[in-house]
């Protein structure tokens, strides 16, 4: 018996059973691991032992060993805003803005249960690349196991997506085929408040991108707040700021220069506080193509929020984590570096060890987040984000980062040249 294919073996058998690896004792089969890949098997017989003998007519037997391959079958637009899926995306689909209540968008693969990593490739207006070794497997990740889907706020244009499916994590193991679709987004060419970001108005950081029914929790936030329009560049000129509370107009007023600002900023950049009291809010946010809430207006955006009050004592966070409460009776980021930012590489200092895993997005002046990543931060007092952009325009962008016991926070980063 004569086998060839990638794994080979020559047998000789004189006593029944004749197996190609042999048995010991009878009946007892020797066998071998296979590897997957196109085989033929060569038996000719004897009539005596050893080979002895007449030989008789060869019997071939040509055969291929085929395991099965992790596959992708799905791809789902995601609104990362709610975590709701929209529906599946197809080759050549065009999606209208105005048929969502926000673009902040994900990309989940579904597959087979062969799937242990799937690595994205994301070109067009936004690029990315980045690869996804539990499920759910999405584009921009996500946290608490699918329940908060991490996503980035998609612009006009057409894109191309590229799945891939492995059987190991970190794209490791038999490689599926690829599912790769191009799909276009168009946005009207009109004024648009594409995000809200909540902002803390003492260190004029981004605290984070703000959907309509969050809660705002002021025991957990800075005293001073401020809330910021983002809107789509030149085709904005104005916003016209509404806030209601229990249903009574608290402010009104108009934003000509960016930021647009809630209560506005002076210098630029230096937001004015505001301290809101508990209860139902509604913003409404209009923008407008020329200064003064004048010329065309586009859609209004409305976010409905609640404010609480509902302080942790210092005694109470002592209690539950003694040795990750600062002297303000939180996690603090205290500096990174080296900012301006000269490479892809930063590294931040907390005031204490953080606890669980360390989610960062980086966005860009209007509040779109153009980059996301994790990094494990149980433990650890400096974190080293080593996978930024080296290509990253000059240019002043935002950093945010949280963890579990570090609230949602910002820095600004400017990039040199």
């Amino acid at each position: 018996m004569v086998l060839s294919g990638p794994l080979s073996h020559t047998q000789t058998e004189s006593i029944l059973p004749y197996a190609l690896f042999g048995d010991n004792p009878p009946g007892n089969y020797n066998g071998r691991n296979f590897v997957p890949g196109d085989y033929s098997l060569t038996l000719t017989p004897y009539s005596g032992p050893k080979l002895s003998g007449v030989a008789g007519s060869a019997f071939v037997l040509n055969f291929s060993l085929r395991l099965p391959l992790p596959a992708l079958n799905t791809l789902n637009l995601i609104d990362a805003q709610n975590d709701v899926v929209i529906g599946p995306l197809s080759n050549g689909q065009v999606l209208n803005s105005t048929d969502f209540s926000n673009l902040f968008f994900s990309v989940e693969a579904l597959g087979n249960a062969l799937v242990g990593s799937v690595y994205f490739e994301l070109s067009g207006p936004l690029s990315r690349t980045a690869t996804e070794n539990l499920p759910p497997y999405a584009l921009y990740g996500d946290t608490n196991g699918g329940t908060n889907y991490l996503g980035a706020n998609f612009l006009s244009g057409s894109y191309t997506l590229r799945a891939t499916p492995y059987a190991g994590d970190n794209r490791s193991g038999a490689q599926g085929t690829p599912i790769e679709i191009s799909f276009t987004l168009n946005v009207p060419n009109e004024p648009s408040v594409l995000s809200v970001t909540l902002v803390n108005a003492q260190s004029n950081a981004d605290i984070r991108v703000m959907i309509p029914g969050e809660v705002l929790d002021l025991g957990q936030l800075p005293s001073a707040l401020s809330i910021r329009a983002n809107a789509n560049g030149t085709l904005t000129e104005s916003v016209r700021f509404v806030l209601k509370k229990d249903g009574q107009t608290l402010i009104n007023r108009i934003e000509n220069i960016e930021p647009y600002a809630l209560l506005g900023d002076n210098p630029s950049g230096n937001y004015n506080d505001w301290t809101p009291g508990n209860g139902q809010y509604e913003l409404l946010l209009t923008p407008y193509a020329s200064n003064n809430a004048t010329g065309q207006a586009g859609a209004v955006l409305v976010l409905p929020f609640e404010v609480i009050n509902a302080p942790v004592s210092r005694a109470v966070a002592q209690a539950q984590y003694p040795d990750e409460v600062s002297e303000s009776g939180q996690v603090e980021w205290r500096k990174s570096y080296p900012n301006p930012l000269t490479g892809s590489v930063l590294e931040v200092e907390m005031s204490e060890v953080l606890k669980g895993q360390a989610v960062w997005e980086l966005s860009d002046v209007q509040g779109r987040v153009l980059y996301q990543g994790r990094l494990e931060a149980e433990g650890r007092q400096r974190l080293k984000l080593t996978d930024l952009p080296a290509n990253l325009p000059q240019g002043t962008y935002f950093l945010h980062l949280r963890a579990d016991n570090l609230p949602h926070t910002g820095r600004r980063i400017v990039k040199a040249n």
